[in-house]
């Protein structure tokens, strides 16, 4: 089982032209802020802050940097994934055996290390 954490962070943002404090959740998103912005840390402050939206097994990720416009559309929000076709369960049934090992090592030239057949399953491309 899985412990799943919520947080809130309170930040300043601009609504309707003045700025405000405010309760930001980022429910299936993660934090973008522009260059300058000052709660990045020194050494990203001059680009943005980095954000890694991952892919899966079958699929890219991508290394990206907050914008101003995540400030004025977002409150300096973005995606952190595309989410799930199936469910976890859902996958693990979905799948022979051993497909997802299959499908990653010989077509995708991916090696994969994990503790069992489920969690190749429920991480394969085709449940995410």
């Amino acid at each position: 089982m899985t412990s799943v954490i919520n947080v809130a962070k309170y930040e300043k943002h601009m609504v309707d032209g003045r700025e405000r404090m405010l309760w930001v959740h980022r429910k299936g998103a993660t934090r973008a802020f522009p260059p300058n912005h000052p709660e990045i840390p020194a050494d990203y402050r001059r680009i943005g802050q980095p954000v890694l939206i991952p892919g899966d097994m079958g699929r890219e990720s991508y290394l990206c940097i907050g914008a101003q416009a995540a400030m004025e559309q977002t409150f300096g929000s973005t995606c952190h994934g595309a989410g799930r076709v199936l469910s976890r369960a859902a996958a693990i049934k979905a799948h022979p055996r051993d497909a997802p090992s299959n499908e990653n090592s010989k077509t995708k030239h991916i090696i994969v290390m994990a503790h069992g057949r489920d969690t190749l399953a429920e991480e394969s491309s085709r449940s995410i």
